[in-house]
């Protein structure tokens, strides 16, 4: 995360993962918390270098072909349904391979 707070620089990061994607919302949370009631009662949780700003990010989903924006702007956040709902197809996806495995007598 430091290497991207330099401006000349960018990260592009692709994941399924809602703990990546949770990760970043603390980070943009721990942001938001420090602009608002001082950054010395955030800097033991979450250090000023660790932490992003809404205004230079961009999420994507990509469904169906179509690329939508899951920055959601009251809460300056990834949207938490779209977090949600990567979860509920990572365990649609287990639920299925457990019951192949119970068919073959696993």
């Amino acid at each position: 995360i430091s290497i991207a707070k330099n401006d000349r620089n960018k990260v592009l990061i692709t994941t399924h993962s809602p703990y990546i994607l949770g990760s970043i919302n603390n980070l943009l949370y721990a942001n938001k918390v420090a602009g608002s009631i001082g950054t010395e009662k955030v800097e033991d949780i979450v250090p000023a270098r660790m932490r992003l700003s809404y205004e230079v990010l961009g999420a994507y989903y990509l469904e169906s072909g179509k690329i939508n924006n899951i920055l959601d702007v009251e809460y300056q956040d990834i949207d938490h349904e779209v977090i949600d709902g990567v979860s509920t197809v990572i365990n649609e996806v287990y639920e299925k391979l457990v019951g192949l495995g119970l068919e073959d007598g696993e």
